[in-house]
């Protein structure tokens, strides 16, 4: 069932219908967030999920809430990044960049360059 909520979070942004697409989105999270709970299997889309609703509470012009989801997706890669580094420090890297990119649309300047310093950093090992 997340999977399909993430698909019809996806499918309404491309279609336009940014607004719609944050219900979806936030209910994928919720429910991968349930499943992690008992299998740590799910931890990696928990990750994926706060990732895409920052993308879709950005592209329908809540960019605080976007700052949050974000900064939920790092914390979440950097967990995965810490016990299996080559699975998911690339994924550590993009989150980072999606980070820096949603504080800089609210004018987080200082805390946008750290974020992508660090995203930098990764790339460049």
């Amino acid at each position: 069932m997340a999977m399909a909520e993430t698909n019809l979070a996806n499918r309404l942004g491309d279609a336009g219908s940014r607004l719609e697409a944050v219900a979806p989105a936030r209910a994928a999270l919720e429910r991968y967030r349930s499943l992690a709970v008992n299998d740590p299997v799910y931890a990696s889309d928990v990750a994926l999920a706060c990732h895409n609703l920052s993308h879709a509470l950005a592209s329908a012009g809540l960019r605080s809430e976007a700052v949050g989801a974000a900064a939920d997706a790092v914390a979440a890669y950097r967990e995965l990044a810490r016990k299996t580094p080559d699975s998911f420090v690339p994924d550590l890297a993009d989150a980072l960049v999606n980070l820096g990119n949603q504080l800089q649309e609210v004018d987080r300047y200082g805390e946008a360059e750290i974020a992508m310093d660090e995203a930098l950093d990764i790339y460049r090992e």
